[in-house]
């Protein structure tokens, strides 16, 4: 009697050990709270309850981002702030963070303490899902969000546009987006080729298909396509609105299919003949190769503005002058540092925060106290300021993006047809 008593209190025992050493795998999840107070605090009371906090449990910060701005600006940071300390920062690619928030925060584990991640149908669902948190820094002298820039944060636009070689494409000029179908308008020829990366694999990309098809979009696609062949669109079989149509023509009518935006604009546009219209990054103009260098290598002038039209740059496209994509500031629920990550996220919305991390002309801030980005290597008169104008881009929106996800996507690849 007295083994088998024992028996069952040893096996008690056992099992009250698993559950304490599973308990302590899995991360604790901050108070929700905290956000809401953050949110009401002056930058004094916020800048005060991290660094307690931070003193407090004796442990670098750790940021993860898809963005390498971060890095800078968590130096920049720790220069401002003495009591800040952080974990080597290096940045991830969209699709290794999506699988680390799986593996981490969809399982109850620790993935970080603050994020800045693009993507919009993945961040709403992680968001949706309380995986993600969102503070809202309080609008005052330093900081001036719209509230579409807070559903959730937005720390970061970028701008991917339309561009071409002036002298490959000769006589033809995007004025107008249909011209990307291979179509002849009633006025503009249509142009010579188009490329774009895969969206299937590319996620902005396929954020920019899938707003294509947005009640927004499609008005301004029909206005467009009415200038361009002369008539109204009318419903075509298999397409579910006009956004669709456009889609699926624009995608038959693709020539090539790049790998990367940065050798577009660092090899392939100063060498084209074709006058290919590529979709890249506005921000990859810093690679672009025909410079002039003074005596100690450094770019005196960059060609790009000469060399290139690149849409909202050079001029206007009826329709859409191209894409920009957000990437988004939270707080992960399993973070240490609440009131810290808050601290960090509302630096990056600063001048001097957003200054720190992204210089270059393409990217800009939510926030209207921040100035905009000048492309000073551009001509030797002092450069180029290009100002994002959100009437003549389409803007992801995060929720029409996670609706629409799925849909769209299978449209996108069943019309695929570039190799």
């Amino acid at each position: 009697m007295k083994k088998k008593l024992f028996a069952i209190l040893l096996a008690v025992v056992m099992m009250i050990s698993v559950i304490v050493v599973l308990a302590s795998c899995a991360a604790p999840e901050f108070d929700p709270y905290i956000i809401t107070k953050a949110e009401k605090m002056s930058l004094a009371e916020l800048e005060k309850a991290a660094e307690e906090e931070f003193k407090a449990a004796n442990v670098k910060f750790v940021a993860k981002a898809t963005t390498s701005g971060v890095g800078k600006v968590l130096t920049k940071f720790k220069a401002k702030y003495t009591w800040f300390d952080h974990e080597e920062f290096s940045s991830s690619k969209d699709q290794a963070i999506a699988e680390d928030i799986t593996a981490t925060l969809a399982k109850n584990k620790f993935f970080a303490d603050f994020s800045m991640v693009q993507i919009a149908s993945n961040i709403k669902t992680w968001t949706d899902a309380g995986y993600l948190r969102n503070y809202v820094p309080k609008n005052d002298d330093e900081i001036q969000l719209s509230a579409d820039a807070t559903k959730p944060l937005v720390g970061l636009y970028a701008d991917k546009l339309f561009a071409y070689n002036k002298t490959a494409a000769g006589d033809v000029t995007l004025q107008n987006i249909w011209q990307l179908t291979g179509k002849d308008g009633t006025a503009l020829k249509k142009v010579k080729g188009s490329s774009i990366q895969n969206p299937s694999n590319e996620g902005i990309n396929m954020a920019f298909m899938i707003m294509l098809t947005s009640p927004e979009a499609c008005t301004k696609l029909a206005a467009a396509y009415q200038s361009y062949f002369g008539t109204a669109y009318t419903d075509q079989a298999g397409c579910k609105n006009i956004g669709y149509y456009f889609i699926q023509q624009y995608l038959k009518s693709l020539t090539e299919n790049h790998s990367s935006d940065s050798k577009v604009l660092s090899e392939t546009l100063q060498k084209d003949k074709t006058g290919t219209v590529f979709v890249v990054g506005l921000n990859k103009t810093k690679g672009y190769s025909h410079v002039d260098k003074d005596a100690d290598n450094k770019v005196t002038k960059n060609y790009w503005y000469d060399d290139l039209f690149y849409s909202g740059v050079h001029g206007d496209v009826e329709g859409y002058n191209g894409f920009t994509y957000n990437t988004y500031l939270s707080i992960p629920k399993s973070s240490r540092l609440p009131y810290t990550a808050c601290l960090f996220a509302r630096y990056i919305l600063t001048e001097e925060g957003f200054r720190a991390g992204w210089k270059d002309v393409g990217y800009s801030s939510p926030n209207a106290k921040v100035t905009p980005n000048v492309d000073k290597t551009v001509s030797l008169e002092g450069g180029y300021k290009y100002e994002l104008n959100v009437q003549k881009v389409l803007q992801e929106d995060a929720a029409y993006t996670l609706a629409n996800y799925n849909d769209v996507y299978k449209f996108v690849t069943s019309n695929w047809t570039a190799k």
